[in-house]
């Protein structure tokens, strides 16, 4: 009788899964199947994801699309500043955007062609757009265990044209919608595990979302919510519940309380993000006076407008598709429901974000549905691009 040795394989991001040399009869399992089984996605997910990402970051090359949004630029030369420029280091970071995304195009501004061009921006953007993308496979597969259903919410999401589009620059929605499925995955397996490893990278993941965009925040909140009831819920007396919701509460928000220490240091204010000279405060003021800010204050026109940004974003049959796909949960029973409901209130955390934001001033988005009719930071209806897939 032949012996089936295991072969216990540490994947990245914290996947644990056993793999076997050899099958229950003895047959070797080939060196790819093992590798898909410690990606948890088949090849060819991993593979379509990589060349769409490669496509669209050469038609943007081609077409010099990289730079249209001076944000772009912005984000690359705050990036290049840090290692060059009469004062260089952590310090040319700057207040207002959070750090994460110029810390990780550093190592490629570093070369004056990839800064000069924008492909150290494609660079960290393709990266975290594979991820994504994959991720978004693993979590609808994790959630329905049906691999049909995976494959429909992964096209839905790396066939996004608007997607496609800004994970070739140097914006920073890619990273943080990477960051944020990462850490809605890693919360559903511990939501079916209950290991504290999966808990931790979730948390791991969380920070990495809070240092790259402020949606991050509103997504910890929203994430130790879910913590706290699916522990209550496991242990009706509280002990475990309350001890999960703090691990993941100081392991998420750590990134938060680094930021206020990076401003209270640098420029001898916590706040300073909120209250500087470049803060969003201070720019939305200005659209104030000049009567621009016709959400501010105006719940129904605040929803209208993200609304329409997301069909206009998204696809008006991705989002119909969606609606129809959460009434057919609300319907079933199935032992899951629960769980898939509190995973998709997690990624509505935000797309309510970006409405609240909206209501009190504090962002401006443009939708040529709405008065005054034009474009103005659509890109953000991305935002809820995971929900719907």
């Amino acid at each position: 009788m032949s012996v089936v040795r295991p072969l216990v394989v540490q994947p990245a991001f914290g996947d644990v899964v056993s793999l076997r040399r050899t099958d229950r009869r003895g047959a070797a399992v080939p060196l790819r199947q093992r590798a898909e089984l410690r990606l948890g996605v088949p090849w060819t997910v991993v593979a379509l994801a990589v060349a769409a990402a490669i496509a669209a970051t050469i038609w943007s090359a081609e077409t010099h699309s990289m730079l249209i949004y001076g944000d772009a630029r912005a984000h690359l030369d705050v990036a290049r500043h840090v290692t060059d420029g009469l004062r260089t280091g952590p310090t040319q970071l700057g207040s207002v955007w959070l750090p994460v995304p110029h810390i990780l195009m550093v190592p490629f501004t570093t070369f004056r062609v990839l800064w000069h061009t924008g492909a150290a921006g494609a660079i960290v953007g393709g990266l975290c757009y594979v991820y994504a993308s994959t991720r978004i496979y693993a979590l609808v597969d994790e959630l329905s265990g049906n691999r049909v259903a995976a494959w429909i919410g992964f096209l839905l999401f790396a066939a996004n044209l608007n997607v496609l589009y800004l994970q070739s620059t140097a914006l920073t929605e890619p990273v943080l919608l990477a960051f944020l499925v990462g850490a809605t995955l890693h919360l559903a397996r511990w939501m079916r595990t209950f290991s504290v490893r999966e808990l931790v990278w979730a948390g791991s993941m969380t920070m990495l979302a809070t240092l790259t965009r402020y949606e991050g925040w509103a997504f910890l909140l929203a994430g130790g919510a879910v913590v706290l009831v699916w522990g209550i819920r496991a242990d009706r007396r509280r002990r475990s519940g309350e001890a999960n919701l703090v691990l993941y509460s100081v392991v998420g928000g750590y990134g938060i309380v680094l930021w206020f220490i990076y401003n209270l240091t640098i420029f001898h204010n916590a706040l300073y993000f909120l209250s500087g000279q470049y803060s969003a405060q201070v720019m939305q003021n200005g659209y104030t006076r000049f009567g621009l800010l016709g959400t501010k204050g105006n719940l129904t026109e605040s929803v209208l407008t993200y609304g329409w940004d997301m069909l206009d974003i998204i696809g008006p049959l991705v989002i119909v598709a969606c609606a129809a796909a959460l009434l057919f949960l609300l319907v079933q029973r199935h032992p899951d429901r629960f769980r898939t409901t509190l995973i998709l209130a997690l990624l509505l955390a935000p797309p309510a974000f970006e409405v609240v934001s909206l209501y009190l001033g504090q962002t401006t988005i443009r939708v040529p549905e709405r008065p005054p009719h034009e474009m103005y930071n659509d890109r953000y209806g991305l935002m809820a691009l995971p929900l719907c897939a």
